[in-house]
């Protein structure tokens, strides 16, 4: 298991694209798998209750395009600190959302786990840090859950 540091989380927001930096926060500061985070609409965001609603995941099984209930029956609310949520509302304002669903992370076109992992690699190498994994984010997320328990 890899947690990566604050400071190389920090590096690779800094080199992502606004909308893939955004969609990196939400893995790091809210924990969603991969293909939570590419599921999240416009709609799964409250920003009154200061949470994110996890309610889908997409997969792609044999080149089709599933949407489904999240890994294990992990529907969830997740607490969203202030600072994501200015995030995500400016990511909504000036990037926007895709379609009668308001995705929000209409720049994977396709997300299909090689095309989010391809763009991850090279936003990484582009941060000067050592590799890690996206997944790796979770384990950064939930790192800090322990560390503000203790």
């Amino acid at each position: 298991m890899t947690i990566p540091s604050t400071a190389a989380v920090a590096a690779v927001l800094d080199a992502a694209e606004p909308w893939f930096a955004n969609y990196i926060r939400v893995c790091a500061f809210a924990g969603l798998r991969l293909a939570e985070a590419i599921a999240l609409q416009l709609d799964d965001v409250d920003f009154l209750r200061r949470n994110i609603g996890v309610r889908r995941q997409i997969q792609y099984v044999s080149g089709e395009r599933l949407v489904t209930l999240p890994k294990h029956g992990s529907e969830r609310d997740v607490f969203a600190a202030d600072e994501l949520l200015a995030e995500l509302g400016r990511h909504v304002q000036d990037i926007g959302v895709t379609g009668d669903e308001k995705w929000l992370f209409a720049g994977l076109a396709s997300p299909t786990r090689s095309s989010v992992n391809s763009r991850w690699v090279k936003t990484v190498k582009a941060a000067g840090v050592a590799p890690f994994k996206l997944h790796d984010l979770r384990h950064f997320y939930a790192s800090g859950l322990i560390a503000a328990t203790s």
